[in-house]
């Protein structure tokens, strides 16, 4: 190892002037190339840091999404309707614990199988158009359909099924939800048969009292005198040959008992007397 030198290269007029430090014996660098070294070193500085920084910054990103994804995996775990991820061939991925209930299946027996595991019950032309609705069509499907749990026993369920497109436009997976509609719609077609129940009854009603209008209409405009009673003998209807026998409009006739109206009938009746008219 020799000492460090200082050399000019040339003279002080001379516009070339470059000035060098010598290390060791093997070589030279020069200034320029030392400005150049210590860019290049602080430019692998920052980007270092920068990466370190971003390492931070996705350390901390993966956390909250794990954090997210933990939120959401409860959220549906505890959620009342049953809910399935699939991937594009049906094969289911995920069942949360509501679908166990619905079904009847396990979780063990559902992962890695399909929804025809409960399926199967509706004409092969419905599972044919929902599959190119989802999976062609790439659109959302909402529908009712027959299923059959484990024990053999059939529900009603309402379906949903969301295509997940990834970037590229395909289908990346499915998210089924169901939820077992069995009673609410044995509960709405009981209403529908009471309410067609009350129709027949108030038309029967209706006919009904048309009748009776009729046959009123027809007492009241016969030249006899005609009267009805309730069973306690009070009038509660009397047609104008009967006002005209006894005196008394209907308001007056309402409600009094027939042998005050009409005393000459009952003395006919009792024998005392004969009906005169």
């Amino acid at each position: 190892m020799s000492k460090d030198l200082i050399q000019k290269g040339a003279t002080e007029e001379s516009p070339d002037e470059t000035l060098f430090f010598s290390t060791s014996t093997h070589g030279a660098l020069s200034i320029e190339e030392l400005k150049k070294r210590n860019s290049f070193l602080e430019d692998i500085r920052r980007a270092i840091f920068n990466i370190l920084e971003d390492v931070s910054d996705s350390e901390e990103s993966l956390k909250k999404k794990s954090e997210e994804l933990e939120k959401f995996q409860q959220a549906v775990d505890t959620s009342f309707d049953h809910v399935v991820i699939a991937d594009p061939n049906g094969k289911i991925l995920y069942a949360n614990h509501a679908a166990e209930l619905l079904t009847g299946y396990s979780r063990q027996e559902i992962v890695g199988n399909t929804p025809a595991l409960w399926g199967r019950q509706m004409p092969t032309e419905f599972y044919e158009t929902l599959w190119r609705t989802i999976k062609v069509e790439k659109n959302k499907y909402a529908g009712e359909l027959t299923n059959k749990r484990k024990d053999g026993v059939k529900y009603l369920s309402s379906l949903r099924i969301s295509p997940i497109l990834d970037e590229t436009g395909e289908v990346s997976f499915f998210v089924g939800i169901e939820r077992d509609i069995t009673e609410e719609r044995q509960s709405q077609l009981k209403i529908v048969r009471h309410a067609a129940e009350l129709e027949r009854a108030n038309t029967f009603i209706a006919t009904e009292k048309e009748r009776a209008e009729s046959i009123l209409r027809y007492l009241k405009s016969i030249g006899e005198g005609v009267f009805a009673t309730d069973l306690e003998g009070r009038i509660i209807f009397v047609n104008e040959t009967a006002e005209l026998m006894t005196g008394k409009a209907t308001e007056e006739a309402m409600l009094n008992h027939s042998y005050d109206l009409f005393p000459f009938i009952h003395k006919g009746h009792d024998g005392d007397e004969q009906l005169r008219m």
